[in-house]
């Protein structure tokens, strides 16, 4: 199954604008981590979000990603042997 991840992260030079649009928009607290993982899956072009908190990332859906909890996400899989 992992054979399937693949692992992202912004551009060295994408990180200090990142930064500085979170403080910005005063993102704080665990909602950075949030915002790191929606703008990393925006860049890698990612067409799911897997997470059990969907209303922190419910704004990807206009992007065209999907976010699905572990359970739904799941459910799509094909059963295994």
């Amino acid at each position: 199954m992992l054979s399937r991840v693949e692992v992202f992260q912004l551009p060295e030079g994408s990180l200090r604008a990142f930064l500085e649009s979170v403080t910005q928009e005063r993102v704080m607290g665990g909602r950075i981590y949030d915002a790191h993982i929606a703008e990393t899956a925006r860049w890698a072009g990612a067409r799911i979000v897997v997470t059990e908190n969907q209303r922190h990332f419910i704004h990807l859906l206009k992007e065209e990603i999907r976010v699905l909890t572990a359970d739904q996400f799941a459910a799509l899989l094909p059963p295994g042997p």
